[in-house]
């Protein structure tokens, strides 16, 4: 019954569902990936049922699941053209760009104060810091 359930649920997922499922949903869909894919008969319903779960990772899955989509989908048949299997694959690795990028990439601590009157002109001195230590990432 759960199985069935599964298959109803899985096209109703939507991007707008990422991180509302909780850690564990991501989890148990690459849990229920990695069953399917082991399963040594080839059949169409198999292929099609891992395919759902690849699509349906690549709207709502964590980045930790891209290990498991990659290994599953070098265990299904190819065919020509971008999938729907390689479409999820590319959503969870700009994914995980985004959430690197968001640890990164630089930004100031504060807005600088400036009054509205004052009209701000370009330095002539010269710079004595040393630029590497002007703007460095936030694990330095």
């Amino acid at each position: 019954m759960s199985i069935l359930s599964l298959h109803a649920l899985l096209p109703l997922l939507t991007s707008d569902h990422y991180g509302s499922l909780g850690h564990n949903a991501s989890r148990n869909l690459c849990r229920i990936l990695k069953r399917t894919v082991e399963v040594k008969q080839n059949d169409a319903h198999r292929e099609s049922h891992a395919i759902n779960l690849i699509v349906a990772l690549g709207k709502v899955g964590e980045v930790e699941a891209i290990d498991t989509v990659v290994a599953a989908m070098s265990r299904l048949p190819t065919g020509p053209g971008i999938s729907p299997a390689d479409k999820a694959l590319i959503r969870l690795i700009d994914r995980k760009h985004r959430e690197t990028a968001r640890a990164s990439l630089l930004r100031g601590a504060e807005q600088p104060i400036t009054r509205t009157d004052e009209l701000l002109r370009a330095s002539r001195e010269t710079n004595v810091a040393n630029p590497d230590q002007l703007l460095r990432t936030l694990d330095s």
